[in-house]
């Protein structure tokens, strides 16, 4: 079955509204004030608010881009405040004619494109150019809404696994309080990390975007999470040497931090430890390397440490805040840990493997769904050729 339809320039279907820096910023919400918008809003929940009135504002309608940072062209909707400097808002001209959802949809479909594309060295940058000449089909409204429904079907499995991965996160958390209680009364020695560390901590790599996409695997921030094992299901490819695979492999039981994060301090010193290797696994250059004495400290143990009230507010101590947040070698070494014997960290850590096996079948889950929702939004805008 075919349908007519358009295709038409995104430039002329929407205007992009950069955002920007706000003078005022709060913690909490105060009188005349609205949320301020950041990447970290992209769950739904507000954690910084402005009174800024010279900023741009976003709507529910509007659909939210990044524009800065290693998330570029990540797209979120049905957020409304003052947009971040980081971030955009796509304001569709005439939503008689086109759906903002079926917009979303499309935009996110385009997410490696723009994400491969970004332009800067240091901090990539979605290219204007691309976004602006993207050609968008442009269905009946009637099929958009079709469209969409099918979509959120699949979007909906998605979270449904994202709140199963949520419920193992305080499983780990729980159990972690149960063995070892409140670390500010703990009397277990305190010792810096530095004692812990074998060798130097390692930054990973930095590859230009047009290298990305085949290749060796490569862990980058957003693959690092409160849950202590690295996901490796999604993990990006990148086109690498022979010496620079070498360098920059992990290890099982190596622990990847994350060194710098747009999301604020509490970005920044995120845990993971490498398990279950199948292939050669690399980091990018936002990432620390640990490598731990095994004798005294187990990697499960420590990751569940810092991601308690109490770790995270040492590492926090220790974060500094500029474009992007971020913690160096030398200040992550002189954060202290306590040491409880090692026997009873390794029984925390037998927890941790014991729910390995399903969080690999979530994985291989969660990798099954990935593609099936890729070759969903793919096909869904092919209907309309």
């Amino acid at each position: 079955m075919s349908y007519k339809y358009e295709i038409s320039k995104f430039s002329d279907q929407c205007l992009v509204i950069k955002g920007k820096k706000a003078k005022n910023i709060f913690d909490v919400q105060r009188n005349n004030t609205l949320p301020y918008i950041l990447i970290d809003s992209f769950n739904g929940k507000y954690n910084k608010f402005s009174d800024d009135i010279t900023c741009p504002k976003c709507e529910e309608n509007d659909i939210i881009i990044v524009m800065d940072g290693a998330s570029s062209g990540r797209v979120t909707t049905n957020l409304n405040g003052i947009i971040g400097s980081t971030l955009s808002a796509i304001k569709i001209k005439n939503p008689q004619k086109l759906n903002k959802d079926y917009l979303y949809y499309y935009v996110k479909l385009k997410y490696e494109l723009l994400n491969k594309t970004a332009k800067g060295s240091a901090i990539p940058h979605t290219d204007r150019t691309v976004l602006m000449n993207l050609e968008i089909p442009i269905p009946s409204m009637h099929i958009q809404k079709q469209i969409v429904e099918i979509l959120e079907m699949m979007s909906n499995l998605k979270k449904k696994r994202e709140e199963v991965n949520q419920l193992a996160n305080m499983m780990i958390h729980s159990t972690f309080l149960k063995m070892f209680g409140d670390l500010s009364k703990a009397k277990w020695r305190l010792a810096p990390l530095k004692e812990i560390v074998i060798g130097n901590p390692q930054n990973g790599l930095f590859k230009l975007n047009n290298l990305y996409g085949k290749g060796t695997k490569i862990a980058w921030v957003e693959n690092i999470s409160s849950d202590c094992i690295l996901n490796t299901s999604n993990l990006k490819r990148v086109i690498l040497s022979k010496e620079e695979v070498e360098k920059y492999q992990v290890q099982q039981y190596d622990v990847l931090v994350t060194r710098s994060s747009h999301l604020g301090k509490r970005g920044v010193g995120i845990m993971n430890v490498v398990n279950d290797l199948d292939e050669d696994i690399t980091f990018e250059s936002h990432i620390i390397k640990l490598k731990l004495d095994l004798k005294i400290i187990n990697p499960f143990y420590l990751c569940a440490y810092f991601n308690t009230n109490y770790g995270r507010e040492l590492i926090e101590k220790k974060a500094t805040q500029a474009t992007m947040s971020t913690i160096n070698q030398s200040n992550l070494l002189e954060i202290p840990i306590h040491l409880p014997p090692i026997e009873l960290q390794n029984h925390f850590a037998s927890f941790i493997t014991s729910l390995r096996l399903m969080r690999q079948k979530q994985a291989r889950s969660e990798e099954e769904i990935n593609i099936l929702n890729n070759l969903l939004l793919q096909k869904s805008f092919l209907l309309t050729s």
